[in-house]
């Protein structure tokens, strides 16, 4: 856009993406993007006792 910074359009198959103009897709800038997602990574050995709680 006008301000240099970048948008993104994301598909949502929701039942309530469909009560917007664009019917299942919304529009988020970057800031929100990098806002909402958090990755980490762990390894599997630091976890053990907890992965074994949902091994049953």
């Amino acid at each position: 856009n006008k301000n240099g910074k970048d948008w993104y359009l994301i598909k949502d198959s929701g039942a309530g993406a469909y009560n917007v103009d664009d019917k299942g897709y919304y529009y988020y800038s970057e800031d929100y993007v990098k806002l909402k997602i958090v990755d980490f990574c762990v390894h599997k050995d630091m976890v053990e006792d907890i992965l074994k709680k949902f091994d049953k």
